[in-house]
């Protein structure tokens, strides 16, 4: 039996990420709600089993708010 290699990373480092198949590259997301999963069919959403790998596309980063009033005319000019 093959051991599959831990991959490094930014988001496999996380463990605030649940394992279940919201976020599993395996699932797509029914109009019913549920999920579809190439392993295992139609399952729930908060279903976890032993091949999941996490989608790093589903990560959304956080918004930043910036503070124009720092700035003054002054640095946008090219003088």
């Amino acid at each position: 039996m093959k051991n599959k290699k831990e991959e490094r990373g930014l988001f496999n480092e996380r463990d605030d990420i649940s394992k279940i198949c919201a976020t599993c590259t395996f699932s797509k997301k029914l109009s019913t709600g549920d999920y579809i999963c190439s392993k295992y069919g139609v399952v729930s959403e908060d279903y976890s089993c032993k091949k999941y790998f996490l989608n790093r596309f589903m990560e959304q980063p956080k918004k930043q708010s910036l503070d124009f009033s720092r700035f003054s005319s002054d640095d946008f000019s090219i003088d």
